[in-house]
C-alpha cells in the first residue's frame, strides 16, 4: 500500500462517517462488520473503506492507514490508547464524534 492509496482509505472512511448517525460506539475487539451497513464503529468503516478504496483483498490489520490512524490516537489521545487503540478510542466513553472527525482529519493532513 503506498500513502496514496493510505490517504484514499481515509477519504472514504470520513464519507462514511460523514454524520454523527452514522457512527457507532459499540466497537469490539475483530467484531463482524456489516459493510452494508447504516452505522459503522471506526474499525469497521476503515475495514470497509479499504475494500470500496482499494479492492477485497487490501485490508489488513497493518496497512499504512491503519497503522497511521492508530499513531494520530497515541498522538492525540494517548489515554484512550489501550491494547487494541482503534476499538478502545471508538468505545471510549469520553470519545465524542468530533473527537473522531479530528483524528480522521490529523490522519488525512499526515498523508499531505
Amino acid at each position: 500500500m503506498t500513502n496514496e492509496e493510505a490517504a484514499k482509505v481515509i477519504d472514504y472512511t470520513m464519507v462514511l462517517l460523514n454524520d454523527p448517525a452514522k457512527w457507532s460506539k459499540n466497537s469490539t475487539f475483530k467484531e463482524v462488520c456489516n459493510e452494508a451497513g447504516e452505522t459503522f464503529t471506526l474499525s469497521c468503516a476503515l475495514k470497509t473503506a479499504h475494500h470500496e478504496a482499494l479492492g477485497i483483498h487490501s485490508y489488513g490489520s497493518r496497512t499504512i492507514a491503519m497503522e497511521r490512524v492508530r499513531k494520530m490516537i497515541a498522538k492525540y489521545f494517548l489515554w484512550r490508547y489501550g491494547i487494541h487503540p482503534i476499538t478502545n478510542f471508538n468505545r471510549h466513553k469520553k470519545t465524542t464524534f468530533n473527537d473522531l472527525q479530528f483524528i480522521l482529519h490529523k490522519t488525512r493532513e499526515s498523508f499531505q
